[in-house]
């Protein structure tokens, strides 16, 4: 019994294939393939980028050749103008309704004025025109005290400081003092407060005669009346304590009647109903000279003021008062 051989691995159910033989045609044909595919790969597996998208504004300005027109503002009407805009620093530029201009004073500066003496012979200041916590007006943003006050003993004479006619004596003097506005609203607060004007200081208001008034604070009693013309160092009333006072003394002020308007401290328009500016008050040093033979002394420790406020630095001023009175000494 004989058997065929079994098929080659592979061609289970086709015949054999027969070997062909490698020449040099097949040879030099499998070389030139593999070249070729050595050239063609990197294209192959590094395709080139596609180009970028055109911007869609030159796309559509492409698309649309037509400008686009430029607004036009209608003129305003003549006579108007554009309201002011805010700013960064400070906020609406539109500034508050303006103070009513002034006319300059007419009056003769304080230092040019002639025949001025001390109210009080001797005693001491207590107060210099100068910043204090509760001062009247306001100067360069400080309260100020508008005067200077002069302490001897209660009952001790006060004179006339310069010749003149009493506008007024009594304790309802606010409407002689100079403000810009009626005084009426502050004694109503006065009344609705419950207080008298017993409360208010005895005061004696002098128009000097040259654009200058002369009030004289604190007084025990008054000893003239209004209308009554006085000569300086006539007698006017004596020293005291009435109104708002922490004892004797005489409160002296120079106000400039054709002088700028000063701001009155806000809490006391806010408490008092005070009106909101008054005439400007004068530094009495301007005035008098603090080395006369009759001047008070100072307070030990408590020396003029270096600067007067809306003046300026008491030095220069002081230096020649200190020459006028040795000029003038026996």
């Amino acid at each position: 019994m004989t058997f065929e051989e079994p098929p080659e691995l592979g061609t289970i159910g086709r015949p054999p294939r027969r070997r062909r033989r490698l020449t040099l045609d097949r040879v030099v044909g499998v070389l030139l393939v593999g070249i070729g595919a050595w050239l063609v790969a990197p294209v192959l597996l590094n395709p080139p980028l596609p180009a970028p998208a055109a911007p869609a504004a030159v796309a559509i300005a492409a698309a649309s050749p037509t400008p686009v027109p430029v607004p036009t503002l209608t003129p305003l009407p003549a006579g108007l103008h554009p309201s002011p805009r805010p700013t960064d620093n400070a906020g609406d530029t539109v500034p508050a309704t303006p103070a009513p201009t002034e006319p300059p004073p007419t009056s003769a500066p304080p230092e040019q004025l002639q025949g001025y003496r001390w109210p009080m012979e001797g005693g001491r200041i207590t107060t210099w025109f100068q910043p204090v916590d509760g001062g009247f007006i306001v100067i360069d943003g400080e309260r100020i005290h508008d005067g200077i006050d002069i302490a001897t003993f209660c009952g001790d004479y006060v004179r006339s400081a310069h010749d003149g006619v009493v506008l007024y004596a009594g304790r309802s003097y606010e409407p002689y003092l100079g403000h810009d506005a009626s005084t009426d609203d502050f004694y109503a607060q006065l009344k609705k407060k419950d207080l008298t004007k017993k409360a208010l200081a005895i005061v004696v208001v002098i128009d000097d005669g040259n654009g200058y008034r002369s009030v004289y604070a604190h007084l025990g009693q008054a000893d003239v009346d209004a209308g009554q013309a006085v000569k300086a160092g006539d007698l006017l009333g004596l020293e005291g304590a009435t109104g708002h006072a922490t004892g004797c003394h005489l409160h002296y002020g120079l106000i400039r009647m054709d002088g700028a308007y000063l701001p009155i401290a806000r809490e006391l328009i806010r408490k008092w109903h005070y009106p909101e500016r008054t005439r400007e008050r004068i530094d009495p040093l301007r005035v008098f000279n603090l080395f006369d033979v009759h001047a008070p002394h100072e307070v030990p420790g408590r020396p003029p003021p270096a600067i007067s406020p809306g003046f300026g630095p008491t030095a220069p001023m002081l230096a020649a008062q200190r020459e006028a009175a040795q000029a003038a000494a026996p």
